[in-house]
């Protein structure tokens, strides 16, 4: 069990927030299981690196669209990687959650993620 506890304290109303669970490397040629071999790869972390090369739970939270003008268009979803090429979508674990009123700023929430 991951309990996590989260003030938000920003006003930003773009991006995500993103806690990767168990991530490992796919394994191949310098994309070793041990993350920490590739780090230098991953300095500027372009999602892209990430969903094609690991192999984590990824939950989003506290996260809106990149183009967004409304504070109460957050979101929370689960995706597993890797995702294969052209194929990102496939890798949502339903449900998500849309609008849903969490992630106000100025307010702390705890969130417990339990694996099972």
């Amino acid at each position: 069990m991951i309990e996590i506890l989260l003030s938000v304290s920003d006003t930003q109303i773009i991006n995500v927030n993103i806690l990767y669970i168990q991530a490992t490397g796919i394994g191949t040629e310098g994309r070793d299981k041990d993350i920490t071999l590739w780090n230098e790869y991953r300095e500027v972390p372009t999602m892209s690196k990430y969903y094609y090369n690991m192999t984590p739970l990824h939950i989003s939270y506290a996260a809106f669209p990149m183009a967004n003008e409304d504070p109460k268009n957050d979101y929370i979803r689960i995706r597993k990687y890797p995702a294969e090429e052209g194929k990102f979508g496939d890798t949502e674990i339903l449900p998500a959650y849309f609008k849903t009123g969490l992630f106000l700023p100025g307010k702390t929430y705890k969130i417990t993620v339990i694996k099972t």
